[in-house]
């Protein structure tokens, strides 16, 4: 039978290839575009404002190299088509423009820089990979996190199946059929599953309220990870969901085990 925490080890698999993937492809659009070489600034452009450029869309007024007629700034666009914007556009659920997710992806300024023909200067290409690698370090940042999270539900799920299995052989059989020593024990072992099960919250809670990314810029606690992966689900927080409710059934069972104790004494 599957259960919700088996339903949250699937979740947090299928957001990890899906975040390996974006990554990856971030990484090759990285690669292309520090391949491409700049266009020649325009020197009389640069003449006309002493040096100095506003913004990145000024800069880059039509200058070319003489016989090159190669539009870099379209190059890097398809690239960008080619490689990021499947991965940016996949879960939006509403169809965007390649200028849109440009200016989600690298802001306003970069996406106008690539698309109202300017040219592919240094300082273009230099924002153009600032904001890739900025992408590139919260995708790294959030593999690690979900990795973090796929190892908490496999502790999780390990305790889970163990305490099931107690309750499952605990409440095997009737209770007027058990003498007072195995009563005792099947109790003993209720404590230790209970005992187990809150150690399981004490971790979770703790790895809830934990920074993801702690080294890296815009950290964000753990718990926002899970509520953006448990989104979809019944409840938010499925381990903290089903380790509460085994608490419960354990106290339950000790209580009916209690009462079957002192009637035998």
């Amino acid at each position: 039978m599957t259960t919700i925490a088996d339903r949250a080890r699937e979740r947090v698999s299928s957001e990890a290839e899906a975040v390996e993937r974006r990554l990856e492809a971030i990484e090759t659009f990285e690669r292309r575009v520090r391949d491409i070489p700049v266009d020649q600034p325009n020197v009389s452009a640069s003449r006309a404002t002493n040096g100095m450029v506003p913004t990145l869309v000024r800069e880059t007024t039509p200058a070319g190299r003489a016989g090159d007629t190669t539009d870099r700034c379209a190059v890097v666009r398809r690239e960008f088509a080619r490689t990021i914007e499947p991965h940016s556009t996949a879960d939006i659920g509403h169809e965007e423009t390649l200028v849109e997710t440009i200016a989600a992806e690298f802001t306003d300024d970069v996406a106008l820089a690539l698309t109202t023909g300017g040219e592919w200067t240094q300082s273009v290409k230099t924002a153009v990979l600032e904001r890739t690698a900025e992408r590139r370090s919260e995708a790294d940042g959030m593999r690690t996190a979900l990795e973090a999270e796929r190892q908490s539900v496999r502790n999780a799920i390990d305790v889970v199946d163990d305490v099931t299995e107690i309750l499952l052989s605990v409440t095997e059989g009737s209770l007027l059929d058990w003498g007072f020593d195995r009563l005792r024990k099947k109790h003993e072992r209720l404590e230790t599953a209970h005992e187990r099960l809150e150690s399981l919250l004490e971790t979770r809670q703790r790895t809830l309220s934990e920074t993801a990314n702690r080294y890296r810029k815009g950290g964000h606690r753990h718990r926002s990870i899970v509520e953006y992966l448990y989104a979809e689900f019944r409840v938010t927080y499925p381990i903290v969901s089903i380790a509460t409710r085994l608490c419960r059934l354990c106290r339950q069972c000790q209580r009916t085990l209690r009462d079957q104790l002192t009637r035998r004494v």
